[in-house]
Parts: C-alpha cells; structure tokens; sequence
C-alpha cells in the first residue's frame, strides 16, 4: 500500500530494544514478579502472564493502527484521493509528521479526552520513574558502606513487606535516591535519538543478569525450603497473591504512552507491529521465567526486590560468586538510570504539549528546566514509600485508564471515523447506488467489511481489529481494576 520508506533514525534491532527498555522498565516489574509468583502460584502466573501480554499486543496495535488514521486523514485534508485505493495508500505511519498519542486523542475524541489522557500519562509515568527510583535506593543503601553515625547500611528484610523502612535505614536509603537523582536527570537532557546505543548495551546487560539470576537460581539447592513448600509453588494458589500477580504483570506489559516516541525514529514502518508483537512476548516470557525461577530458589524468603535476595552472597569467600552477586544487585539499579531518563522526556514532552500551543518551537533551555521539574517530583516521592509492589499497584490503575480505556474509544472512533470517510468517497464517485436513501449502519459496515478484507485498512490491522475484540477489552480492563483495588486492601504479610 506504501510505495516507499522514508528513512528512519534507526531500525527494528534498536526499536526492539527500546521497547524492551521500556516495557522492564529498569528491571522494575522483573523484580517484582518472583515476590507475587510466589504468593500465587504456578497455574494462576502463567494464565496471568498471558492474557495480559496478549492484550497488551492488541491494545498496542491499535494505537498503532490510530496514528496511521490519523495521518491519513491529514493528509486527505492537504489532497483528498481520488479513488479508494489511494485512500488506503495514505493509511501508513510515516516520518515527515510526528503525531504525539493525546494529539491522536484529540483528533478523535476531543480536546477535553486529550487533557484527561495527558494527565493519566504524566501520572502513570510519573510513578514509573517513582519506582525506578526505588529500585536503586534499595541497591545502593543495601551495599554502601554507610554505617556512619546514624548511618545504617540497610538488608533486604529492611524492605520486605515495609511501606517506610527503620530510621537508620531510611536515612541511607534517602541519601542513595538522592544521589540517583543527580545522576538520572541530568542523563534525561539527552535528546532520546542520542540514547540509542545505550538502549542496545542496557538490553545485552539485562538478558546477562537476568539469566544469571535464572540459572543460578535452578542450579543452587533451595534454601530454606522442603519439598513440600516447592510443590505449593507448582500446584498450589493464593489468592491474595494472585490479585498482586494481576497489577504486577499488567504493569510491566502495558507501553502505550511511549508508543510514539519509539515509532517515528524508527525506519521499518511497515513492520512496526511485528516489532513491538516480538517485543511484548520477549517480556512476558522473560516475566514468566523469571518469577518461577527465582521463587523456586527462595520459596517464602523471596524479596519485593528480587535482586535483594543476592545480598547474601556478597560476603561469600568464593570472589567469582560475589561478583556475581554484585552484579545482580547493582545492575538493575544501573539500567533504571536509563529508563527514569527516558520516562522523565516522555512526561516532559506530554506536559509541553498540552500547556502550550508550539511544544516544537520550546527553547532548550526551558525543556531542560520542564525536564529537571519533571525528574524532582518522583525522586522526592521515593524517599517516603519504599514498597515496590504498593507503587506498582497504585500505578496500574491509572495505567488501566492511559494504557486500556484510551486504546478502546481510540480504535472505535477512529474506525468509524475513517469508515465514513471511504463511505463518502464511494458515494461521490458514483460507484455506489444510493436512490435508496441514506446508507445506515449496518449497511455501512458490512460493505467496510468487504472492501478491506475484515478491517485490514491499516498495514497493522487483523482480526484483533473488530469491534468484538474491543469489548472484550474493555471486560478485561474493568476486571483489572477490580483485582487490583481488592489486592490493595489485602495485604499478604
């Protein structure tokens, strides 16, 4: 349908690693799934895990397929097709028009919707910075030796089911985000092209340690857990850990507001959604493997910080074995750098553009300043809340609202926007009988449904593309609300 490719920044190696970065999130949700695996068990995570990466593809996809709507109807604007052919011809994300995802809301669904969307983004991803913030505080604290006067160098029981921890730990922890926040923010100044190569090296590094953890924690006999309480992680199901797997998963998987960001640099446009389909499952099966893995080896010491449960072997007399555990404490806390940076431009960029007119024409050194403003506000909050699961509920279900709901009215309206759209440029070539009065409904979708092959109007459309799929969507997003606000009042300590 697209006669050329106009070249990106980069191609579909570095967009995959970008949204890896991203959808990890510094390794912030990987941490968090052995803790809820556990509690939940075998059965209920693997469901879990695949339902909702299935509905993260589709929803994902929409956006997708929205942006390209919405540039086709600019483009119908500027010069309006003469048949419908080189209408679909002009249903393809491409370079020269950079569309934000609260633009697209706008488009479609009305400036109010937009300024909703902008808030839930800033919100959602405000926190994400938030609990990549706390990742690195709980790393540093818990190997910096800070035991000056009422210094203390902090365990990984200081942040097992702990909102706040002890004084003399919260002290070096506060000092540790801190000095996360003077390295993060600055890092976020950097134009996002310029952080590519970054993004590549972060992805190598957290396949190594990710499967570092996860081979080291098959190998190595379990301690401190029989037979029996391993068998409760295959067959058993909590619950209560279930309604943590829920938000947990749904978190890590959910990219929607960064989804514009990553799409314009890059230069496979036609295969975007092939991409991010790749991507999406990468991460849930990395999400999968490691919370099975990991709770295997731990079982009911396991840490809301996974990484935290390697503390232990930083004093072993074997130097190979401390590196490694070195590693698989400090490294996330390293790659959350990167990912604060990213999410800090993500927010900067969606508050610009809905408080000022021209976002494009901002001088640098005012976005430097939106930046800085942008990257304070989590820092401060994860000095006082130092729960990881906690954050990543609250986050969920405002992520449920940018990440769910958005896609669905997006889909709908766009498509039916569009469909009058290809309805109209029929009619006015004569091409189809209207003396029998104006065309309802139903008509009217049965013929869209004929002439683009089940909705395929976009080179990313398919069969999650009906309006059944929608609904189901919106099902699932109410039910991800629900668990979550019930796991919330349920505490499993």
């Amino acid at each position: 349908r697209v006669s050329s490719l106009v070249v990106g920044m980069y191609g579909a190696l570095v967009g995959y690693c970008s949204m890896l970065s991203l959808l990890f999130g510094g390794t912030v949700s990987i941490l968090g799934t052995p803790f809820v695996t556990w509690h939940s068990g075998l059965v209920a995570t693997a469901l879990t895990a695949s339902l909702v990466t299935l509905f993260a593809i589709v929803s994902t996809i929409w956006i997708l397929e929205t942006l390209a709507r919405a540039e086709a109807l600019e483009q119908w604007q500027l010069q309006p097709p003469e048949n419908l052919a080189s209408a679909l011809s002009l249903c393809c994300i491409k370079t020269e028009r950079k569309f934000e995802v609260h633009e697209v809301v706008e488009i479609f669904l009305g400036k109010a919707a937009g300024a909703v969307y902008c808030l839930s983004v800033v919100l959602s991803v405000g926190i994400f910075c938030w609990s990549s913030a706390q990742v690195s505080g709980a790393a540093w604290s818990s190997n910096l030796p800070l035991n000056e006067g009422s210094l203390v160098q902090c365990t990984s029981k200081d942040f097992l089911y702990k909102t706040h921890p002890s004084d003399g730990c919260w002290s070096s922890y506060a000092i540790c985000i801190v000095l996360f926040g003077i390295i993060a923010i600055p890092l976020s100044f950097l134009e996002i092209e310029k952080l590519g190569f970054l993004f590549v090296v972060s992805f190598i590094l957290r396949f190594v340690i990710t499967a570092t953890m996860v081979v080291h924690s098959i190998v190595v006999e379990t301690m401190d857990t029989d037979s029996q309480s391993r068998s409760r992680l295959w067959t058993g199901f909590g619950l209560v850990g279930w309604f943590k797997t829920v938000p947990v998963f749904t978190f890590g998987q959910l990219l929607q507001p960064a989804v514009a960001t990553i799409v314009y640099p890059m230069s496979c446009k036609l295969r975007l959604h092939r991409v991010f389909v790749a991507a999406l499952i990468t991460s849930g099966l990395t999400y999968l493997i490691v919370g099975l893995a990991v709770a295997y080896r731990f079982g009911s010491d396991v840490n809301e910080m996974a990484n935290l449960n390697w503390l232990q072997y930083t004093s072993s007399s074997n130097a190979a074995l401390q590196v490694m555990a070195y590693c698989i404490i400090l490294f996330p806390s390293l790659d959350c750098l990167l990912t604060f940076a990213v999410n800090a431009i993500v927010v900067a960029n969606t508050v610009e553009s809905l408080l000022l007119e021209n976002p494009q024409q901002v001088k640098r050194s005012s976005q430097i300043v939106h930046l800085f403003v942008t990257g304070m506000l989590p820092i401060i909050g994860a000095i006082f809340v130092t729960n990881l699961v906690t954050v990543i509920e609250v986050n969920t279900l405002v992520y449920c609202v940018s990440a769910l709901f958005f896609p669905v009215a997006m889909q709908y309206q766009s498509r039916r926007i569009w469909m009058e759209k290809l309805l109209s440029l029929e009619q006015s070539d004569g091409s189809r009988d209207t003396s029998n009065g104006p065309i309802n409904e139903s008509t009217a979708l049965l013929w869209y449904q004929q002439h683009t092959f089940c909705f395929q109007d976009t080179p990313y459309s398919g069969w999650y593309s009906t309006s059944l799929v929608v609904l189901v969507v919106v099902f699932f997003t109410f039910v991800c609300i629900g668990i979550t606000i019930a796991g919330m009042a349920m505490p499993l300590n």
